[in-house]
């Protein structure tokens, strides 16, 4: 793996831990938006019982009836401590109106983070992915023309090496017609016209001998056989005349 894969590689990490860092917090924003509201709706519902009450009591307070000169005062105090009450709790629901609008921008933040991260570690791995189908690619495309190269040479060898043996086999068969021809190169009988027609052919034989022998670099029993046969042609020949 060259550096370019390796800075893919630890680009993708990066960026997939940073997507999981920032889809906790929106998770956890989130779980904080929905807490806020259920607080919200209780103080919401609290106040609008305590006005209820409130007007309750204020009914009471305007009665005539001097029965009621006890409850009316009973009723001042509890009023006085319901509005203390109510703006204690006007107070808590500002302060979590104002989380709530924190919570929100926070979410709204975190969101927009997590999916360009998100996007951002997609395309990572999609440029990582690229990359290595290239180099795959390369690669496959680098064995098979090796293998091809490797199969070429090997095709080349097989050939020459039975182009060897076949040769070798035809230099066996001439070894073996020259000798059937029961030829003595060094003496040449004038007077028998097919001794002199062997004679002919035996030198032939010898000389298409020495042309594959040289052409093909057989093995040296093959040079000797021909080296001691060119050595009767090389001495001074005897000529007799012997009829056949």
């Amino acid at each position: 793996m060259d550096k370019q894969t390796t800075v893919l590689s630890t680009l993708l990490a990066s960026t997939l831990l940073i997507t999981g860092y920032l889809g906790y917090h929106n998770y956890s924003a989130s779980i904080q938006l929905s807490e806020a509201s259920e607080t919200i709706t209780t103080l919401n519902k609290v106040i609008d019982d305590l006005t209820d009450e409130m007007a309750n009591m204020n009914y009471v307070k305007t009665m005539d009836d001097e029965t009621y000169e006890s409850q009316v005062d009973a009723a001042d105090k509890k009023l006085v401590e319901k509005a203390l009450e109510i703006e204690e709790l006007s107070a808590l629901l500002a302060v979590t109106n104002a989380k709530l609008a924190k919570a929100e921008k926070s979410a709204k933040t975190y969101r927009s983070r997590y999916f360009s991260e998100k996007n951002s570690a997609k395309n990572a791995k999609l440029a990582m992915n690229q990359k290595l189908e290239k180099e795959k690619v390369a690669l496959e495309k680098q064995n098979q023309q090796a293998l091809a190269s490797q199969m070429s040479e090997l095709e080349g060898e097989y050939s020459k090496q039975a182009q060897k043996a076949e040769t070798e086999k035809r230099v066996d068969e001439l070894m073996t017609d020259f000798a059937d021809l029961r030829v003595d190169l060094d003496i040449v009988n004038k007077c028998d016209r097919k001794y002199l027609e062997r004679y002919g052919e035996a030198k032939s034989m010898l000389n298409h001998m020495r042309t594959y022998i040289q052409q093909y670099e057989l093995s040296q029993e093959y040079y000797f056989f021909v080296i001691s046969n060119d050595a009767q042609l090389t001495r001074k020949t005897r000529e007799i005349c012997i009829e056949g």
